[in-house]
């Protein structure tokens, strides 16, 4: 199977509420030979805020968000079709599948695009190669050389990745630019650790991962935290009755300290640390290994297998044990999820809202065929309240001109609202704009850098733009 390696740039790093940007991504056959490429640019979104560092970070002058080629809504239509037809493929980014991807599927949702999960539907598969090298590291550590933190833990910073093993990456925290880092890493990896690559496969899909798990009853799972990459010898007991993750009980733990404890006491055992119990979620293309990697390990070798697969039968020996790990797991969802959904904006309701309904999904095709003074027809026709409010955003910041003056005041106060508050927000606001600026400009005034400086002073005017037309709403 082919492999798209992708990227984004974005005005934050809130997910739900920032924009794209930037967005780059090469398609590589198996062997990583590369088969077509893209890379857009596009202005930014009218009802978005930028963070500061995030457009010094990916070098984002006002020229660009104000004059690109292509507007947002154009862009995500251009990457859509591009993904379209590169696919079936595997996704590959970099720490992608917590961030990039999840700001590209949100995007998707609020660009009322009918398939929002791209990356893995319709035969596509995802892998993020930033936890296949973290596990190679730890496997091999002379396969990914790395800087090491003051702390002693190995970096995996992508730009300093790419220095410390030789890739040309140039125009680092470019969107292009990291796709093609992504791809360098990616065959290193397949070159020097191939059974570590081998084995990340095996998990890119979350049917491929849960075959895996009930497959093998002893495996090695890889996890990452405190700046360290750990493996754990595990056995799989549940589906967690909520979020469907595998629940897997730690084999450096003996059952018998733990089967016979009511229900109280096992609840409170499986709060405290060392945990008893570790979580795989299936659906974020975890890396797990055969046994052999985690029986090397303390204090793992020491038990023994034969040890382990003991402990494995008196877990599969005593199913109430298990049933009463479900029973609390379930609880704690429940408590967890009580939070009234009324309460969430319509950018937030993509995985509490369902999916969107076949009636929904025809409307946003012709919806997208439309030109925009024809797309008015298709706001009051949605199934989903929050599919009308999309179209009448989209339209709003695509096409103003056709909106009614009462469906345009409607959009563009609320916006005011959202952009001018004074308090502490989920987006960006001019308040949190201004205060980000004033301690940058005495940041670099110190450091007499006039070329930052410089670019403050153009980020500054394009907000005070913002802010003027939103100030008589």
């Amino acid at each position: 199977m082919n492999y798209i390696f992708w990227d984004i740039e974005s005005s934050g790093s809130r997910t739900t509420w920032d924009a794209i940007v930037e967005f780059g991504a090469c398609l590589t056959d198996d062997r990583f030979k590369e088969l077509d490429r893209f890379n857009f640019r596009c202005r930014l979104k009218p009802t978005v805020i930028p963070d500061i560092g995030a457009l010094l970070v990916n070098k984002s002058s006002v020229e660009m968000l104000k004059n690109s080629n292509l507007s947002h809504y154009q862009m995500v239509q251009e990457v859509s079709k591009k993904f379209s037809s590169w696919s079936p493929a595997i996704f590959a980014s970099y720490n992608g599948i917590s961030f990039d991807e999840e700001f590209w599927r949100k995007t998707l949702f609020k660009s009322l695009m009918p398939n929002i999960y791209q990356t893995n539907t319709n035969g596509s598969k995802r892998i993020d190669i930033l936890n296949v090298a973290r596990a190679a590291k730890l496997i091999n550590d002379d396969a990914i050389k790395t800087t090491i933190s003051d702390k002693g833990n190995p970096v995996f910073k992508l730009d300093q990745l790419s220095v410390a093993n030789g890739i040309e990456h140039k125009d680092a925290h470019t969107a292009f630019s990291d796709s093609l880092a992504t791809k360098s890493i990616a065959e290193i990896i397949y070159k020097k650790v191939n059974s570590v690559w081998q084995s990340s496969l095996k998990t890119i899909s979350k049917s491929e991962t849960e075959e895996y798990i009930e497959n093998n009853k002893i495996f090695s799972s890889i996890e990452y935290f405190y700046g360290k990459a750990r493996i754990y010898l595990c056995t799989h007991l549940l589906y967690h009755p909520s979020w469907k993750w595998s629940i897997c009980f730690d084999l450096k733990n003996h059952p018998k300290d733990y089967i016979n404890l009511s229900r109280a006491d096992l609840k409170d055992a499986m709060k405290k640390s060392p945990k008893i119990l570790r979580t795989i979620k299936t659906n974020k293309s975890p890396v797990i290994l055969d046994e052999k990697a985690g029986i090397k390990e303390e204090p793992y070798n020491k038990i023994g297998l034969d040890d382990l697969n003991k402990r494995i039968e008196l877990l599969k020996n005593n199913p109430k044990f298990i049933e009463n790990i479900s029973s609390i797991l379930r609880d704690e969802a429940e408590e967890k999820q009580s939070i009234d959904q009324t309460d969430l904006y319509p950018e937030e309701t993509i995985y509490s809202g369902g999916f969107a309904s076949d009636k929904d999904k025809n409307l946003m095709k012709k919806f997208h065929e439309s030109d925009w003074k024809n797309k008015l027809n298709f706001i009051d026709k949605f199934e989903n309240p929050n599919n009308s409010y999309f179209a009448k955003v989209l339209i709003y910041e695509e096409s103003p001109d056709v909106l009614s003056k009462e469906m345009y005041n409607e959009i563009h106060r609320e916006f005011a609202e959202r952009l001018l508050s004074t308090n502490s927000e989920k987006w960006a606001t001019t308040s949190k704009f201004y205060s980000e600026l004033d301690y940058l400009r005495e940041k670099y005034t110190k450091a007499k850098d006039a070329g930052r400086l410089k670019l403050l002073d153009g980020y500054n005017q394009y907000v005070m733009d913002i802010q003027k037309k939103f100030e008589n709403a």
